[in-house]
This record gives C-alpha cells, sequence and structure tokens, in this order.
C-alpha cells in the first residue's frame, strides 16, 4: 500500500490522471506473477539445498525469479500507463523516482550519522 502510494503520487507528479486505486490494481496485477513465481523459485532453492546443495536448481530459481521480476516491470509499467493516460518513458520514471530518492535517503542518512560530521 505505501509502495503504491508512492508510486501514485510519483505517477501525478508526472501527469498522470489515473486514481489512487487505478495505480493499486496495476501494482497487484502487476506483481501477482512475480509473487507466484518467486515462491516456486524459492521452493526450488530450498530442494536445491535438501539435495545436498545441487548448486543448479538455486541458480535455476534465481533465474526464474529475475524473469519473474522483469515481466512484473512490463506489466506495472503497461497498467500505469493504460491506467494514468502517460507515455511509457514517464510510467518508468515514476517507477525509478521513488527508488532513487530512497536510496538517496539511505546515502544521506549513512553520511549523516556516520560520516564523521558531530
Amino acid at each position: 500500500l505505501v509502495v503504491s502510494g508512492i508510486t501514485h503520487g510519483a505517477c501525478r507528479l508526472l501527469r498522470g490522471r489515473g486514481t489512487y486505486t487505478h495505480t493499486l490494481k496495476a501494482m497487484i496485477y502487476g506483481l501477482t506473477p512475480s509473487l507466484v513465481v518467486n515462491i516456486l523459485a524459492i521452493l526450488l532453492g530450498i530442494i536445491g539445498l535438501a539435495a545436498g546443495g545441487y548448486y543448479g536448481l538455486r541458480v535455476t530459481g534465481m533465474i526464474i525469479g529475475l524473469l519473474a521480476g522483469a515481466w512484473s516491470f512490463v506489466i506495472i509499467t503497461i497498467g500505469l500507463r493504460e491506467y494514468h493516460s502517460i507515455g511509457t518513458f514517464r510510467v518508468i520514471v515514476a517507477l525509478i523516482l521513488p527508488v532513487v530518492i530512497a536510496l538517496l535517503a539511505v546515502v544521506i542518512f549513512f553520511l549523516y550519522y556516520f560520516g564523521g560530521y558531530y
């Protein structure tokens, strides 16, 4: 819900016309395949560990998880583009903008508390 709210704010900032409900729908629809496939990837990893640390199943699980994440990103991008009536580039910026802001906040936090500035 929080990520959807931040994403919705970024979409509105970039002149999106959809509602928060539209953003939430796009996020849920987009993340569902990733959730299901990542559960399977985790199970593959557990089976790989149970089979004496068989590395191939763990790598396969990771690759499947990455592909599912990429597919979810595509679905979310299409959903937000359609719901908010904005271009694909603006949707991608709206999805990346909260991540960049969060990373900057973390860097500022660490610089402030661990950078030697008292």
